[in-house]
């Protein structure tokens, strides 16, 4: 609240009641006035320089306005891509556009839509508003860059149903545009095997067996979802077998060899 009482460009809104994450999402662009709404998430922080450059883009494209869609990038540098196909940014982010970070509307566009909140009960708002910016502009801008920075998860993060989510309510934002011939059944085939399933069996093993205590996901019934959700294709078993076995590797390496080799290290040696 300080900074918003030492700076005109800074509002500060406390709700009333305790509405919940994604309605004070809808509810925090609502309240914007700016050109551009962007989204960021509660663990990520922008890096040096990134305000700068979103302002720049954002200046740049002012007249034109396409759809921005900003990936995670692992470099200082940008990397810019025109699609003009939802099939092809589906299969180059997959699970990546879960990312509320990756989004930003131009705020005529966001204003004009209808039933801001249809979407609301997914948790998946924000991958809505894309596809309905995309399907008025059929262009998106893709920019690959570094924006942000993680901070460490808070304990006992979560507390939804994070499987049962990230697969059934995530695919489902793209459903319409597969009955409206924009996009292909086989590129959410290609999703759920290459991304969700292995994704979600690595999130499974990791929140049972190497958790200490970050997250509070629920997963009692996250093999029987991820069943319901992919076990109909001839793919399932052999990916589940591969993504379990590749899981359990990363674990073991990562919570009980790489600590010892940390460990080993700090033994100072006898001279």
């Amino acid at each position: 609240m300080s900074y918003s009482e030492n700076s005109q460009n800074i509002k500060y809104f406390r709700n009333d009641t305790d509405v919940g994450g994604d309605r004070n999402i809808l509810m925090s662009l609502e309240r914007g006035t700016g050109t551009f709404l962007k989204l960021n998430n509660d663990y990520s922080i922008f890096k040096e320089g990134a305000l700068g450059f979103l302002l720049h883009e954002i200046q740049e494209n002012i007249e034109e306005k396409p759809v921005l869609y900003f990936h995670k990038g692992n470099s200082s540098s940008c990397e810019r891509e025109i699609i003009t196909d939802f099939n092809d940014i589906l299969k180059k982010e997959k699970w990546s556009m879960s990312w509320i970070g990756s989004y930003g509307y131009w705020k005529d566009d966001f204003q004009n839509f209808e039933e801001r909140d249809r979407r609301i009960s997914t948790m998946f708002q924000q991958v809505d508003w894309f596809i309905r910016s995309f399907k008025k502009k059929k262009k998106i801008l893709y920019l690959s860059k570094e924006l942000t920075t993680r901070l460490p998860f808070k304990a006992k993060q979560g507390g939804y149903n994070f499987i049962e989510v990230h697969t059934k309510n995530y695919l489902i934002q793209f459903q319409e545009l597969v009955s409206e011939g924009i996009l292909q059944e086989s590129t959410i085939e290609y999703v759920k095997k290459e991304a969700l399933l292995p994704s979600m069996v690595s999130w499974l093993l990791k929140i049972k067996f190497a958790n200490k205590g970050r997250f509070s996901y629920p997963t009692e019934d996250g093999w029987k979802i991820l069943k319901r959700e992919f076990g109909h294709y001839s793919w399932y078993y052999p990916i589940l077998l591969k993504s379990i076995l590749k899981s359990f590797y990363a674990i073991i390496k990562t919570e009980y060899i790489k600590p010892i080799i940390e460990k080993f290290h700090k033994i100072p040696s006898n001279t």
